[in-house]
């Protein structure tokens, strides 16, 4: 800014052409208006008009408190053998209609297209998917190889 000798003239000049501007805009816009309001009667010139605007209420709402995962819970043990259900080509996301004609919307096994819950996932292809993934269970724990 010390590079400028005269930047309060320059910064005068630039306000001074920025509000001419703007007059001049005003200017157009109310003679416009008139214009509009002699083309299509004094009623259309309701559309022009401010409308005041009630304050509304400005919620603040917090984000929710998470709770912590518990590890032995029933959806840990569901998240591997669904993952690996559905990476090895076994279940499939459908959306749309079964065969009976019904709405659908979750898993299906990927041959049959029959619906499958998430809770079943483990009990159908737990076994599968150890014979053939590489993966072995020793107590909780898994390994893969």
């Amino acid at each position: 800014m010390d590079k400028l000798p005269d930047l309060a003239s320059l910064t005068a000049d630039i306000r001074t052409k920025l509000n001419q501007t703007a007059a001049t805009r005003r200017a157009i816009a109310k003679d416009n208006a008139a214009d509009y309001k002699v083309a299509h009667g004094p009623t259309a010139e309701q559309i022009h008009t401010q409308v005041k605007v009630a304050p509304r209420a400005n919620f603040s709402l917090p984000f929710p408190e998470l709770k912590p995962i518990d590890a032995k819970s029933e959806l840990a043990q569901l998240r591997g053998p669904l993952e690996l259900a559905y990476i090895t080509g076994l279940i499939k996301h459908f959306d749309g209609r079964l065969k009976d004609g019904s709405l659908y919307v979750g898993w299906v096994d990927a041959k049959t297209n029959e619906p499958l819950d998430d809770k079943d996932v483990k009990a159908a292809y737990e076994k599968h998917i150890l014979a053939h993934t590489g993966i072995r269970m020793i107590g909780e724990s898994c390994f893969f190889l």
